[in-house]
C-alpha cells in the first residue's frame, strides 16, 4: 500500500528492523524515532511503558508514510472518561457499538447523564476488574484523524493492526488505539 509517495510495507519493514535491533541492544532508547505531537494534558507520560514503547513505533512508521501524528488523549482517569463518553452520546454515537461491556453501557445510559453518575459508574465497575475502556489503565490512545484522507485513516488503522494493536477503531474523528500491554 502507497500513500503519499510513501510504501507503508516499507515504513513497517523499517521500524521493525529499528525495533529488533532496540530489543537487543539493552539501553538504546528511542531518540532516533520520529516524535509525533501530543496535545497538552492528555496523559501521555502515564502510557505504560510498553504502550508509550509501541506508540512512538508506530507514529514513526505513520508519519514515514506520510500520515501526521497527534495524539489527543491517553491515560485518563473516570471523570474524563465520564466526559469523553457523553460527548459521544451527544454527538448520537452509539456506546454499545465502541464498548464491549453492555451490561456496563445499559448501567451507563439507564440513568442521569450526568459526569458524577457516571464516573461513580465508571469506577465501581473498574474496581469489579471491568474497566470500561484501556484509557483508564494506560494501555490506550487516540490519535486525531479529522485531517486525514480515508486511504490515511484505513492505512493507519492496518499498520496498527499490522504492528500489534489490540484493537484500532475508527471513530468519528479519531483513531482510537488499544495496545493492550
Amino acid at each position: 500500500m502507497r500513500i503519499n509517495g510513501y510504501s507503508v510495507g516499507l515504513a513497517l519493514a523499517a521500524v521493525a528492523l529499528a525495533y529488533g535491533s532496540r530489543r537487543r541492544a539493552q539501553g538504546t532508547t528511542l531518540a532516533n524515532v520520529q516524535s509525533f505531537t501530543a496535545l497538552p494534558n492528555v496523559g501521555i507520560e502515564n502510557l505504560t511503558p510498553a504502550t508509550l514503547d509501541w506508540l512512538r513505533l508506530w507514529a514513526t512508521a505513520a508519519i514515514q508514510a506520510g500520515i501526521p501524528v497527534t495524539v489527543t488523549s491517553g491515560k485518563r482517569d473516570a471523570r474524563r472518561q465520564a466526559k469523553a463518553m457523553i460527548a459521544k452520546v451527544d454527538r448520537g454515537e452509539d456506546l454499545h457499538a465502541l464498548y464491549r461491556d453492555d451490561e456496563q453501557i445499559a448501567d451507563l445510559l439507564n440513568g442521569p447523564r450526568t459526569v458524577e453518575r457516571w464516573t461513580e459508574t465508571i469506577e465501581r465497575y473498574a474496581a469489579m476488574g471491568r474497566g470500561v475502556s484501556n484509557h483508564l489503565s494506560g494501555r490506550a490512545a487516540d490519535v486525531r484523524s479529522r485531517d486525514w484522507t480515508p486511504e490515511q485513516l484505513r492505512a493507519a488503522a492496518a499498520l496498527a493492526t499490522k504492528m500489534g494493536a489490540k484493537r484500532a477503531i475508527i471513530e468519528s474523528d479519531h483513531l482510537h488505539i488499544e495496545v493492550g500491554r
